[in-house]
């Protein structure tokens, strides 16, 4: 389950220097308290998903 998704924004920023930090809008799936993914929307676009391995193949994404 993803904790600590400050860590996993910032490993995302550091693959992608070339993206401005405000350009995507962040949406966050969370489930008895844990994060169990994320997508990153711009516009009308998907431009990422991540979804935990413990919540895939559940409706989640």
């Amino acid at each position: 389950m993803i904790r600590d998704l400050d860590h996993l924004i910032e490993g995302n920023r550091d693959a992608h220097p070339f993206l401005p930090p405000d350009y995507a809008e962040l949406h966050i799936y969370e489930s008895e308290g844990f994060i169990r993914g994320f997508a990153g929307v711009s516009g009308n676009r998907l431009e990422g998903i991540f979804v935990t391995a413990a919540s895939r193949f559940r409706g989640i994404g």
